[in-house]
């Protein structure tokens, strides 16, 4: 038999003896978690034409623009790093983006 059989094995005899042992176990809140996580994964199709269209707007902006937007958006920096960075004023960087 494979192993991942055996290890199935082994989480059901340990979730047995925590079961004897008066122990509660709720997986409530793990399958609400992973229904969520199914959720927000999009089918291959999908993520393809976001993917398409993302690149065809990124397209339309001016370089700057688009560096500010790849910074804030897909390196996670902050107004203020971003603004600090290109030199320019906070209000500046929320007019540009």
């Amino acid at each position: 038999m494979c192993a991942c059989f055996w290890r199935g094995e082994d989480r059901l005899a340990k979730n047995r003896e925590t079961c004897h042992k008066g122990k509660v176990i709720s997986y409530h809140a793990v399958s609400e978690e992973w229904f969520l996580l199914s959720s927000l994964v999009l089918p291959p199709l999908e993520q393809l034409i976001e993917k398409e269209q993302i690149l065809e707007l990124m397209g339309l902006l001016t370089e700057r623009q688009r560096d500010i937007v790849i910074l804030y958006f897909y390196y996670g920096e902050t107004q203020w790093e971003i603004a600090k960075e290109l030199g320019i004023t906070q209000p500046q960087f929320l007019r540009r983006l």
